[in-house]
């Protein structure tokens, strides 16, 4: 639109619908353009915010959408959205790099000033962590953040500093399936104008970027409980048992029937009985502590016996000696035990049963023979033996003579038969 000027009047441009001075044009264009800045990416850490504690911890909602939880932006601010604190979204990690710097983003330029990011605070980071702070993906502003909750996985979905969606799920989104198609299409329902294919790949460079990173992401209750261990030692028991030592002094004990069950109320009771917070671990969460903790066990004596049949056999090796001992096969029906030519000492089965028993046993179970076996002083597995003058068999066990203390040369001659000596 062309028009005659009058002299000494400052230039109009059309804006908005009416000619306005061009002053004044560029004056809204520099608002509009500060106002429209997303937060800038800054390298390193976000500042650490206030120290979380358990009566901050909410559940989600019970309409199956996610809770509002204020997590803390790249630029130091929090999310606006109206709800409860979760501590858990920001615990263990509040100090952990963003992956952004792993994805080798740099400052979004903007026509006018970014907002100053707050000052950092040297820390250092932990071995794990359950979220990630929001993140811009590169796509008009779109940031993106991860964050674990009592076994709930969040993805929330940002806009110039503000939380638009969130996404939840009980899977973890850097493993489970089709999670970049979900939020991308998450994404293009939210902003129908931006274009749903870019959306999908820079949301899949988001994942990588977070898969890549020196630090892994894992549920709050694995990041929680792996953070707080200080050792593991694996006692050499039978069977063995794993002893978690954790920070404070306390530890947590567990079985090979603990760590092959994997029942959650396990793990949370234990948790609970040396700690004030509850874990809230899933059986999910429980498989990765148990992994980590065969992964770094030591292995260490066992401050009591290394197996429940030592006292079994304590006892047992008494009995024998208190038995007398003949080398014919009828001492077996008489006494109980016999020695044969080759050297084995036959014991009749119900002997070696009532020690069981005595000693607080299942006798019907076969770990004691395997351990008899492991000693090397079970020879011949139980089975029956024929003896002269008997219609039935006898069951025994053939075993190592060094079982009974009573030295075998003594057989050769006793007092009864030469009671003057030489």
């Amino acid at each position: 639109m062309t028009g005659t000027r009058t002299p000494g009047r400052e230039a109009e441009t059309w804006y908005r619908g009416r000619m306005r001075p061009r002053s004044e044009v560029e004056r809204m264009q520099r608002e509009e353009a500060a106002a429209m800045a997303g937060p800038a990416v800054v390298d390193g850490p976000p500042p650490r915010g206030p120290a979380p504690t358990p009566a901050d911890q909410d559940e989600p909602g019970n309409g199956g959408e996610a809770a509002p939880v204020p997590v803390e932006t790249v630029s130091g601010k929090q999310d606006p959205a109206p709800g409860p604190e979760t501590a858990n979204r920001q615990q263990c990690d509040d100090n952990a790099p963003g992956p952004g710097e792993a994805a080798g983003e740099t400052v979004r330029p903007g026509r006018g000033p970014a907002p100053e990011p707050a000052p950092l605070t040297p820390v250092t980071p932990p071995r794990i962590r359950s979220s990630v702070p929001p993140t811009l993906i590169g796509i008009d502003g779109i940031a993106l953040d991860i964050a674990s909750d009592r076994g709930i996985w969040y993805v929330g979905i940002y806009r110039g500093g503000e939380k638009v969606a969130d996404e939840a799920a009980r899977s973890n989104p850097l493993i489970a399936k089709g999670t970049a198609k979900r939020i991308a299409d998450r994404v293009k329902k939210e902003f129908d104008h931006l274009d749903r294919k870019a959306v999908h790949k820079a949301v899949d460079a988001f994942f990588d970027a977070v898969r890549e990173a020196d630090e892994a992401i894992t549920a709050d209750a694995v990041c929680r409980a792996i953070s707080a261990i200080e050792r593991v030692e694996k006692e050499t028991s039978d069977p063995p048992a794993y002893v978690a030592h954790l920070t404070g002094g306390k530890c947590l004990e567990f079985s090979t029937r603990d760590l092959a069950a994997l029942q959650p109320v396990t793990l949370n009771e234990r948790w609970l009985a040396v700690r004030d917070d509850p874990l809230d671990a899933t059986g999910r969460d429980f498989k990765e502590i148990r992994d980590y903790l065969l992964s770094v066990a030591v292995p260490v004596d066992p401050p009591g016996p290394a197996s429940p049949w030592e006292r079994t056999l304590s006892k047992l090796e008494t009995t024998l000696t208190t038995i007398t001992l003949e080398t014919e096969r009828t001492g077996l029906r008489r006494y109980g035990i016999c020695l044969e030519p080759d050297g084995i000492l036959l014991v009749r089965s119900d002997i070696i049963q009532e020690v069981v028993v005595e000693t607080g046993q299942n006798p019907n179970d076969g770990g004691f023979a395997r351990y008899l076996e492991r000693e090397g002083l079970l020879i011949v597995s139980s089975k029956k033996y024929r003896v002269p003058g008997m219609v039935n068999t006898i069951r025994a066990w053939g075993l190592n003579p060094k079982i009974r203390d009573a030295p075998i040369d003594a057989l050769e001659g006793s007092l009864s038969e030469n009671p003057e000596g030489d």
